[in-house]
């Protein structure tokens, strides 16, 4: 680094001279890998160090740029204390559940076994203890199922905690028995059976630590050696949006209420323009303008810029994000009618489609030829289950139709004759592109860059809705500084077009 700045020389002396962990507040753009590179490059050798990073893709741009280093994802680490002969199974827990939970299911108190199937994950990596006094698990129970937007429970009782606790026991003497493991597992069964390290390390970096689970908090405390070692954590609280993902409403509150961590800044933002950074500061402040950054490009509904316009504005790299899904799919399809390249990014948007299409196939006496009628049936019925059991339906209810619109566009756009042949058909939608417009949720955006981003529906931004909980309002201003934060040079702000 050639002339590293008075926030990474601070960190850099930190690692140097105090025994410390340190958790370090970093903007967008400010550098985080550049940053550990450097101070990674100064430590003396021979020193053991750990790039743990939130997901695999973030490992694998962090191998590159920090030496020395063994560089890892959380959930590739946690597979490593396990024994070798274990194996992954996505639907691990579907078959124990179909089984075990069909009588909460058959009695409507949970909507479905996918319910189910998503509290025990929630369990695992939420680190919620139910194995305490019955009142008290329950109570637990159902914080955590709050926390974390967890739809389709109508009741919290002793039949719902007698599953969950034997679904936990299940999970951990089948993977004894068999070596059988899912993803939440790899967090999980380390700390829960208190496994030792395969390795511990003299100094552990931890990127994106505001999107860590508490289990993978836990988790990273086990890779720092007990004699010596010390841990770089680099995150932005104003940034955390994956609750739905398992990470702690306030996970770095937690981490410096557990740990106790020295905190410094990473100000500097070497990505956005000035004018760019400006706009973001307005919903929280803090960033700072890189020495001569240039005043870049804003534009917006008032100088008459609509979504309608966006094929003939975006050209092939740019970035596309929308809070919703539905106006992502529906632009993305619009796009390749017109013959121009383009991708829907998020490994998560398809597999949430996808299983929409199942669920709206498993309903009794299902025909394609009749699918919008079904398609219908389904939207009615949860927009009525939420209104009679939710004292504040409204965030669920938008979720729902916006799952419910993703589908109408596929099957709109494709001649397909069952939901096998839509998913065929609609797969390469999905599929990575060099040179495509980039189209993405604002959770997948988060990491994402580009020399011109394109907001939809950003006259909307922060989302609003009745009974907004203070979490909720955090969350959805988060989003919205994410938006802010991607551009390099050029930042158009689109509205929401009203429906004919």
């Amino acid at each position: 680094m050639k002339n590293p700045s008075k926030y990474q020389e601070a960190i850099k002396d930190h690692f140097h001279h105090s025994e410390n962990d340190l958790l370090v507040d970093a903007k967008p753009g400010s550098g985080k890998s550049s940053t550990a590179e450097y101070v990674i490059n100064t430590l003396p050798n021979p020193t053991k160090v750990l790039a743990l990073a939130f997901t695999k893709t973030i490992a694998g741009s962090l191998t590159n740029r920090i030496p020395l280093s063994d560089c890892i994802h959380s959930h590739a680490y946690g597979k490593s204390f396990l024994k070798r002969s274990s194996y992954y199974e996505k639907n691990k827990y579907w078959e124990f559940t179909n089984f075990q939970g069909k009588s909460l299911v058959n009695q409507h108190q949970v909507s479905s076994s996918f319910v189910l199937v998503r509290l025990l994950e929630l369990i695992r990596l939420s680190d919620t203890d139910i194995f305490c006094e019955d009142a008290q698990a329950i109570r637990n129970l159902s914080s955590m199922a709050y926390d974390y937007g967890l739809l389709g429970i109508r009741f919290f009782n002793d039949k719902l905690l007698d599953f969950t606790r034997k679904g936990i026991d299940w999970g951990i003497g089948w993977y004894k028995k068999t070596g059988q493991i899912d993803f939440a597992d790899m967090l999980f069964l380390p700390v829960e059976l208190n496994l030792d390290p395969p390795e511990t390390y003299d100094y552990v970096f931890v990127d994106e630590v505001q999107d860590f689970s508490n289990i993978q908090i836990e988790l990273m405390q086990l890779a720092v050696s007990d004699y010596y070692g010390k841990l770089l954590m680099v995150g932005d609280q104003n940034q955390a949006c994956f609750k739905f993902a398992g990470a702690g409403k306030a996970s770095i509150p937690s981490i410096k209420e557990r740990l106790q961590p020295d905190v410094l800044p990473l100000s500097i933002c070497y990505r956005c323009p000035t004018s760019h950074i400006e706009l973001a500061n307005q919903i929280y402040p803090g960033m700072e303008a890189r020495p001569g950054a240039p005043e870049g490009e804003i534009y917006t509904w008032n100088d008459g810029y609509t979504q309608s316009q966006l094929k003939h504005l975006a050209n092939p790299g740019d970035l596309i994000i929308c809070r919703r899904v539905a106006p992502l799919i529906e632009q993305c399809l619009d796009f390749i009618l017109a013959e121009i390249p383009a991708v829907v990014k998020g490994k998560g948007v398809k597999e949430s489609l996808f299983r929409t299409f199942d669920e709206i196939q498993n309903q009794r006496g299902f025909k394609y030829s009749k699918v919008f009628d079904y398609a219908n049936k389904w939207h009615d019925y949860w927009k009525n289950y939420f209104v009679e059991e939710y004292e504040n339906p409204d965030t669920a209810i938008q979720d729902i139709t916006d799952r419910y619109n993703q589908v109408i566009a596929c099957i709109q756009a494709f001649n397909a004759n069952s939901f096998s042949s839509l998913k065929k058909q609609i797969e390469y939608i999905f599929n990575d592109k060099s040179g495509a417009i980039q189209l993405s949720s604002i959770h997948s955006a988060k990491g994402l860059e580009a020399d011109s981003v394109f907001v939809m529906e950003a006259d909307k931004l922060p989302f609003k809705f009745p009974g907004m909980t203070k979490d909720d309002k955090i969350q959805e201003s988060n989003l919205e500084y994410i938006t802010k934060t991607r551009s390099k040079e050029k930042l158009y702000l689109l509205p929401k077009e009203e429906e004919d």
